[in-house]
């Protein structure tokens, strides 16, 4: 069977959580020697018959996750063979040529789904991205993985440009790493003249929805690749940026864009586009592709200009170590505080209570954190 070792793996490892589950729950809730699932009618009392059904569980999602896959792939090559593009089952990153340096490929895993060819005499790849990340809290710890996928428009600059920058759409994650890290990235004000209303209106939500850096993608990041001075990159980003390209950018409001010294990477964080809207997406994204592309075309009357930092160092200034310190430890006490009079409370009758501790904690915790951001924030402002 093709990707049987897959199926083995995965019919185990719920296997095992399932018999785990089952054998921790009822030895911990025993009443008269019966435990919470022995009590119960059959199969969900007999621990066989409920591990068996976590492997077939397991194998099932397997066997759903193969045939969507190749759902898509089917998909895929028909919008390939409609817009006229070659396609491939499956990428390998060495393809890309020099567009593989860009961050976006940072964490790449697996390419599939490629198309490419030439749509309105530019050079374009579209492509699933496969991206694996690696967390590690210190260099003896052990490592944390998750995944993420994403579908990538990917175009080529008709010339070289010198600017490497991403803008990022500012999720939960980044605003809350720009919070303690207080880094702001690239903003952009009207050099030396009066603006509208409603360019104003542009400029502040550009400003507030997306976060310009060098890179700010997760993973090594080739930390001996070398970075463009924060005066160059803000005077060639003030030469590409226009309040047109804000206001199609904000159009969607999801777009993220990496400017690259020979590509254009566009696509929507965490999110695989639907095959079916691919060729409705195009003539925006190519829209886009010719606004950052074209440096000298004048399309705005408004002349911009860039200012902030525009190297992430992920570095804790004394001020934010001792702000995530004092934060994490108010939060202790607090879940400490409120924890204790539960426990007191409800520990005979219910003593599997205790190990409600770790996930409470955290839960008061991470909630104190957030309060103290959002008070930082408004005395701040």
């Amino acid at each position: 069977m093709k990707n049987s070792s897959h199926y083995f793996r995965d019919a185990f490892g719920a296997a095992f959580i399932v018999g785990f589950v089952w054998y921790f729950v009822n030895a911990s809730t025993q009443v008269k020697g019966q435990g919470w699932f022995e009590r119960q009618v059959f199969p969900i009392n007999n621990m066989g018959c409920c591990i068996a059904g976590g492997a077939a569980i397991g194998m099932l999602g397997t066997f759903l996750n193969n045939f969507l896959r190749a759902c898509r792939t089917r998909a895929m090559e028909s919008v390939a063979l409609f817009n006229m593009l070659t396609f491939e089952s499956s990428l390998n990153k060495s393809k890309l040529g020099s567009a593989r340096t860009m961050r976006v490929f940072d964490n790449w895993e697996e390419g599939r789904n490629w198309m490419s060819g030439r749509i309105q005499g530019a050079a374009i790849s579209i492509f699933d991205l496969h991206t694996e990340i690696v967390s590690r809290s210190s260099k003896n710890s052990g490592s944390t993985k998750r995944h993420e996928n994403q579908t990538i428009f990917l175009l080529e600059r008709p010339e070289p440009s010198g600017i490497i920058a991403q803008f990022l759409v500012k999720k939960k994650r980044l605003t809350l790493a720009m919070d303690v890290l207080d880094f702001r990235g690239i903003e952009f004000e009207p050099r030396d003249t009066e603006i509208s209303d409603d360019d104003r209106r542009v400029l502040d939500e550009f400003n507030n929805t997306y976060l310009i850096a060098q890179g700010l993608t997760r993973g090594s990041s080739r930390k001996a690749r070398a970075v463009i001075p924060d005066d160059e990159l803000q005077e060639r980003l003030a030469q590409v940026v226009n309040l047109d390209l804000m206001r199609k950018l904000l159009s969607e409001r999801a777009w993220n864009v990496e400017l690259g010294d020979t590509h254009i990477a566009i696509w929507r964080h965490k999110h695989r586009t639907r095959p079916s809207a691919i060729s409705n997406l195009l003539p925006q994204l190519l829209d886009i592709y010719n606004d950052v592309s074209n440096e000298t075309k004048k399309r705005t009357a408004v002349p911009l200009q860039a200012r902030g930092k525009t190297a992430f160092s992920p570095v804790l200034s004394l001020g934010g170590f001792g702000f995530i310190t004092g934060t994490f430890c108010l939060g202790m006490l607090l879940a400490a505080g409120l924890f204790i009079p539960l426990f007191l409370m409800f520990a005979a009758d219910y003593p599997w209570i205790v190990f409600a501790w770790p996930v409470f904690g955290m839960a008061v915790v991470f909630g104190t954190f957030k309060l103290a951001l959002w008070i930082k924030r408004r005395t701040s402002s």
